[in-house]
């Protein structure tokens, strides 16, 4: 029986975990009154972004958007039907 505090979803899920943690110490603690505007006056983007649903491109990192600047669609291939 596998060792379920080693699983490899485990070790995956820690590792999400630290980074969400990560995020929250250095980019919302940072800027946590950009992330409280965005909550009280609300996102208005004015780019919308189709792209692939791939994994290892994010839009906003390939563009260093921040937040609220992206409208991010995501979908196999980044397919628009005509």
């Amino acid at each position: 029986m596998p060792d379920r505090e080693h699983s490899s979803g485990t070790l995956a899920l820690r590792r999400l975990l630290r980074g969400f943690e990560h995020f929250h110490d250095c980019f919302f603690a940072g800027d946590s009154q950009l992330y409280e505007r965005l909550v009280s006056e609300g996102q208005s983007p004015r780019i919308l972004v189709i792209a692939c649903s791939d994994s290892r491109s994010d839009p906003a990192l390939l563009t260093e958007a921040q937040p609220g600047d992206l409208f991010v669609i995501r979908n196999v291939a980044a397919l628009v039907p005509a």
